[in-house]
């Protein structure tokens, strides 16, 4: 494992980026056009380090903490902020956000409409029964 960078930076481009436990390979995803590099590049670029305790059961390293990423149950995004979404057991990430209605809270994911608004990235939402483990907020666009 000498050889494994301590810290790379996932490039995703412009991709609507939905993983679910069946994925094993990024490539098979994303069809080569996902990329990485050892240094930040974009700004939408997803930081991932290696743990102190990175391990090679069955062949696999352990999932890396992944940084800008909260924890719901320690805070939750502003209301229709869109946001990354993520099942950190199941292993799924979409784009979404939160719903906070007179009759409480729920997750929305994307349905692929996405555009700047007021200097901010906004998707179309649609309720869905997600169990949302984590969120990252969106970087601001570069242009606007």
């Amino acid at each position: 494992m000498e050889n494994i960078p301590k810290k790379i930076y996932l490039q995703i481009g412009d991709a609507d980026v939905t993983i679910d436990q069946e994925i094993n390979d990024f490539n098979d995803l994303f069809i080569g056009a996902i990329t990485w590099a050892d240094e930040r590049i974009n700004d939408n670029d997803i930081e991932y380090e290696l743990r102190q305790d990175a391990n090679s059961d069955n062949g696999k390293l352990s999932i890396p903490d992944v940084s800008n990423w909260v924890a719901c149950d320690e805070r939750l995004p502003e209301n229709l902020q869109t946001v990354w979404l993520a099942n950190k057991e199941k292993q799924w990430v979409c784009l979404g956000c939160l719903v906070d209605t007179n009759e409480g809270w729920h997750w929305a994911e994307s349905n692929g409409v996405i555009y700047v608004d007021e200097g901010k990235i906004v998707s179309e939402c649609e309720s869905d029964d997600l169990n949302v483990t984590h969120w990252c907020a969106l970087p601001d666009p570069p242009c606007c």
